[in-house]
């Protein structure tokens, strides 16, 4: 499982990646994570993970991090000062993603 989860995902790190693509593969995920027995629930993680990276380089419209998307070959500033947050509910098998605002850190003050 996670020889095929790598080589899977891998060809979504160069000029392969494509929206209909990514889509199929987030719906193997789903599939394969629905069929893997009680006992393989460690594979079972590792394709809500696969499926997480897929919905937030579908999400965003830019190559960025590990997905070069040849549709989008540039980074975009439009979110910058954004991050991808995924979640998954359980009870549904539902992958979910978003893009936040970065969390501001609190000003520091030195005292003397």
């Amino acid at each position: 499982m996670r020889t095929t989860l790598r080589h899977r995902l891998s060809s979504f790190a160069d000029h392969r990646f494509s929206e209909s693509a990514a889509t199929e593969f987030a719906h193997w995920c789903r599939q394969t994570r629905r069929q893997l027995a009680e006992e393989h629930n460690g594979d079972s993680a590792l394709t809500v993970l696969a499926e997480s990276y897929t919905a937030s380089a579908l999400l965003r419209r830019e190559s960025s991090g590990y997905f070069y998307r040849a549709d989008f070959p540039t980074a975009d500033p439009a979110p910058t000062g954004l991050r991808t947050v995924a979640r998954y509910n359980q009870a549904d098998d539902a992958v979910s993603v978003e893009l936040v605002a970065n969390a501001s850190k609190a000003p520091t003050s030195v005292m003397s």
